[in-house]
């Protein structure tokens, strides 16, 4: 994991466990995006993260599926993944020696999740692997899949990137989205189709065109 306010005890041996019965780099990509958001916008280690954080960035989630900048499907996936990780801690407190004063402040939003995924057509986690593999031999379907599945882009948003709205810092790789306020985080195996699409295609003001 790589997102500066992580802990050690998070970023080497939490994250390290957690992960290891995935089956996909796609699900552990996406579960490391969501995590390393919520410390970045809290500022805090995701083990110091409290209920009015939780509650914070909960209300920042909603304003941006009100403001059409966030779909709701996408925001009931950070939720569940959130939650997901938090009650791994939990479960396994007396191996990682976590205090009390840590619980899963997540577990009470999954019922509102649950309620926005029903007024959207929401896609599985293992139906996007089959989607990304399938694309796999048409290299710009597979980056414009990436980007919508992973990052969390609407397809409008999508076809008016351009090569220099993507930028790498210290903390990652993060894209500027016309409309957007915040830049979007870009997992790090996505931004290397984004590099191998980037190598092929021919030169053009926008990222994807049809010509």
């Amino acid at each position: 994991m790589d997102c500066r306010e992580a802990s050690a005890l998070v970023k080497d041996r939490i994250w390290p466990d957690f992960t290891a019965h995935f089956k996909s780099e796609t699900t552990a990509a996406s579960y490391q995006a969501d995590i390393s958001e919520i410390m970045r916008y809290c500022e805090k280690d995701f083990l110091e993260i409290d209920k009015k954080d939780v509650s914070v960035y909960f209300e920042y989630l909603q304003k941006k599926v009100k403001e059409r900048k966030l779909a709701p499907a996408t925001m009931a996936k950070k939720l569940r993944e959130l939650h997901s990780f938090a009650d791994y801690i939990c479960l396994n407190r007396e191996a990682y020696q976590i205090p009390d004063s840590f619980q899963d402040e997540y577990e009470c939003y999954l019922q509102y999740a649950a309620k926005q995924e029903s007024y959207t057509h929401s896609i599985p986690a293992e139906h996007m692997d089959r989607l990304l593999e399938a694309a796999q031999e048409d290299l710009m379907a597979y980056t414009i899949l990436s980007l919508l599945l992973r990052v969390g882009l609407s397809s409008t948003e999508i076809i008016r990137l351009k090569a220099e709205d993507f930028g790498v810092f210290d903390n990652g790789v993060f894209v500027k989205v016309e409309g957007r306020q915040e830049s979007c985080f870009v997992p790090e195996d996505v931004y290397e189709i984004l590099k191998m699409y980037l190598s092929k295609k021919e030169d053009s003001l926008y990222l994807f065109s049809a010509g």
